[in-house]
């Protein structure tokens, strides 16, 4: 991503934020919108950047959160519905909301490779459509299991963020699906007793783009079980997030050429891709 010399800059507002993520994840794994052990509701990412916008002069002078998009199949968010408090956030809490079901993920691309891209690639023309109709600068990925195209990222490259549960750089680096589970087995077998969180640019390869920010302060303890550890990881994931941002709003030049010059729709719907 080209970023032009600060003087010739023009500032439009603090920078347009959309959060991406999916509720089966958050709410099922994650326990987003249930009762903690101390009774209250088990407060999200999402819940903790608005109040962290509408308290903190620093992010909330700098972002705006303007839309939320998750990718639930309609069967998962049924099911969520009936046996959960849905949406995981407090009524009060007013954002601007897209489910895109991510049905590409029904097929196998293995053996149906064709179909399998077109779904993708339908996939993310709507998605492409709603960051415009909102008018993102920004993505900010948690928990959603979207992997962004090489297409997709010709647009977002330098734009899009990604929040991962634990490092994913150097020789403690776990990425992935399963960093949690890998933490806790990485401990059993040679007695590494920490793990934390990365806010990092995304590329073309998962979990591997430059680090915004990470943190490795979380401790790992004998008895843990991945849902224990997955809590008590939680409050370092949202330290590392918010951090993250701060840096980003820190660096002037970035910020003002995210906000002065948009991106533009991925895709063009109707037109083949070359």
């Amino acid at each position: 991503m080209w970023f032009p010399g600060e003087d010739s800059i023009e500032h439009r507002g603090p920078t347009r934020l959309v959060y991406i993520t999916r509720l089966a994840e958050v709410m099922g794994d994650e326990r987003v919108g249930q009762i903690g052990p101390d009774g209250e509701l088990f407060q999200g990412s999402l819940e903790r950047i608005g109040r962290s916008l509408a308290t903190d002069q620093v992010l909330g002078d700098n972002y705006e959160l303007v839309g939320v998009l998750y990718d639930d199949l309609p069967e998962n968010l049924e099911r969520l519905e009936a046996e959960l408090q849905f949406p995981p956030w407090p009524q009060e809490f007013s954002v601007n909301e897209r489910n895109i079901p991510g049905d590409y993920m029904r097929v196998s691309r293995r053996e149906h490779p064709n179909r399998w891209r077109e779904m993708k690639r339908d996939f993310e023309v709507d998605v492409s459509n709603y960051l415009n109709e909102v008018g993102a600068d920004m993505a900010l990925n948690d928990s959603g299991l979207w992997i962004m195209s090489p297409e997709f990222l010709e647009v977002w490259s330098g734009r899009a963020i990604n929040l991962h549960p634990a490092i994913t750089q150097g020789p403690t680096r776990l990425r992935g699906l399963t960093p949690t589970s890998d933490a806790i087995r990485r401990y059993r077998e040679t007695g590494y007793n920490r793990t934390g969180a990365t806010v990092h640019f995304i590329d073309e390869i998962i979990d591997n783009g430059p680090i915004i920010y990470s943190q490795e302060s979380t401790p790992i303890f004998p008895d843990d079980t991945i849902e224990s550890l997955r809590i008590r990881n939680y409050d370092t994931k949202q330290e590392v997030l918010e951090q993250g941002l701060r840096q980003l709003a820190m660096d002037n030049t970035f910020m003002q050429a995210v906000r002065a010059y948009p991106p533009q729709t991925a895709y063009k719907v109707g037109v083949e891709s070359e």
